[in-house]
């Protein structure tokens, strides 16, 4: 039997929240710990404070520009779950120095999935697995982690959902926590094995405009992409919307870019606007890569077809996990319709989560995204 129990605090100090949120979660046979604070909270007190209650089990969170409970989405609080069963076993591992030279730790992803019985070079036969991952959210690091995962894997590519962890948009440091210990600059990769059901869905609320332009050159380590069909890249992006290119920086979060990858929209969101023209992404963007305008869809029709979603494919759901890009979440504070994309959500079931800088899904990188990680029985 799998059960998930959901924690929730909006204390004012550090210790309260961190009793608080025990106190909800508390129940025997538990293997797995995740949490996810405000920056308001002392990150440290929290990540020893939630090991010491669970001292037999991998405990791991992150910092975020927000959080996701059945709360829906809140600011200035600590949310947690734990999860319990006789058939659901965790290798938690840490790839350092993701912004440089992740690549050094490969070895750790190896042990921690022979700690699970499972031979990397036969991951794709192993349809009980899965792994979750966080990341530093302001390391540009993300698509190195990655790289490093799928060079170990190679071929054998296995589900795989995260974020990048957030600092309430202060955009100076974000932390992630393994066991107690507090780390940046890093990936945190949790290896599940379970036999009970799991489904990933990834909620996109924009489609394509049909205009498209084409990547002609790039700095992909600096994700800055300087010519689009072989014009600069803010003349290019401006003219297919018709606009001047002092306006294009507003059009950012309402019209961002698509990368289109096995007949689905992987969302590019750009964020600055060089002297040179050049433009900056929160992604990775490759040169000859064929790039999609994208336009909005109507949000809280697009969270009615996920929730139909997960419902006709998870049989008695125990919880989600939900991963919702900080671009997304400030739309949605804009537009006051927060409870309204969480609440289809909770009507399922416990809903734990937090607003990123960044989402993961499979092998990609991405933005302005939501990820769901639904459990069931």
């Amino acid at each position: 039997m799998l059960k998930i129990l959901q924690g929730f605090s909006s204390k004012k100090t550090t210790r309260e929240a961190i009793d608080e949120n025990y106190e909800q979660i508390k129940q025997s046979n538990v293997k797995y710990v995740m949490f996810f604070a405000s920056n308001q909270y002392d990150f440290d007190e929290i990540a020893i404070g939630l090991k010491r209650y669970f001292p037999n089990n991998d405990v791991v969170g992150c910092t975020t520009a927000g959080e996701i409970s059945n709360h829906c989405l809140t600011e200035h609080s600590l949310v947690s779950f734990s999860i319990a069963s006789d058939d659901f076993n965790v290798a938690s591992v840490l790839l350092e120095n993701i912004s440089e030279y992740p690549i050094l730790y490969h070895e750790r992803i190896t042990e921690a999935l022979k700690t699970l019985k499972i031979d990397p070079e036969r991951v794709s036969r192993q349809k009980d697995l899965f792994g979750i991952t966080l990341m530093d959210g302001l390391s540009a690091g993300e698509e190195k982690a990655l790289s490093v995962i799928n060079a170990v894997l190679g071929d054998n590519n296995m589900p795989l959902v995260g974020a990048s962890a957030g600092d309430g948009l202060d955009f100076k440091a974000t932390k992630i926590a393994l066991n107690g210990v507090v780390y940046s600059n890093v990936a945190l990769i949790s290896f599940v094995k379970t036999g009970h059901q799991f489904y990933i869905y990834k909620e996109n609320i924009f489609k394509p405009m049909g205009k498209q332009m084409v990547v002609t050159k790039a700095d992909v380590a600096k994700r800055t992409v300087y010519e689009l069909d072989n014009k600069p890249a803010a003349k290019c992006y401006a003219e297919k919307l018709n606009i001047r290119e002092d306006q294009l920086s507003q059009y950012f979060t309402r019209n961002p870019l698509g990368r289109r990858l096995d007949e689905k929209i992987w969302i590019t969101s750009p964020f600055n606007i060089n002297p040179d023209q050049s433009i900056e992404f929160y992604c990775r963007v490759l040169t000859n890569s064929v790039l999609e305008i994208l336009e909005p869809n109507n949000p809280l029709e697009v969270i009615r077809e996920t929730q139909s979603a997960i419902r006709e494919n998870v049989r008695s759901i125990k919880g989600m996990l939900v991963f919702n890009c900080i671009l997304r979440r400030l739309q949605f504070d804009k537009e006051n319709i927060g409870k309204q994309i969480i609440g289809p959500l909770c009507e399922l079931g416990p809903v734990t989560g937090f607003s990123s800088y960044g989402e993961q899904l499979d092998s990609t990188h991405l933005n302005q995204t939501m990820v769901i990680l639904t459990l069931g029985e």
